[in-house]
């Protein structure tokens, strides 16, 4: 009788145990999917604000003026009394 009971207890025990594995490894898949999509939503939006801010650096009529609002509002978000720019231009 106690190995009926023993074996009845496993026959119901594995079907459930297995769907909660598949259920838990399936929201481990989507959430990792979903946070690979957010990252590269982050890092487009980066680029594009990049973009942004060298097309109004160009089109600016004042890009020192600009540059120095720019330097300090970078500052007061970081929390930092003073920081460098590194400048990259192309050709001579």
């Amino acid at each position: 009788m106690g190995l009926f009971s023993l074996h009845l207890f496993q026959s119901l025990v594995h079907p459930y145990l297995a769907a909660l594995l598949s259920l838990v490894l399936l929201l481990t898949y989507f959430r990792h999917q979903r946070t690979e999509r957010e990252n590269k939503d982050a890092g487009l939006r980066c680029f594009s604000e990049l973009h942004l801010f060298g097309k109004a650096l160009a089109e600016s009529p004042d890009p020192k003026h600009m540059a120095d609002v720019t330097v300090q509002r970078t500052s007061e978000i970081f929390g930092s009394a003073g920081c460098y720019i590194l400048v990259q231009t192309n050709g001579a």
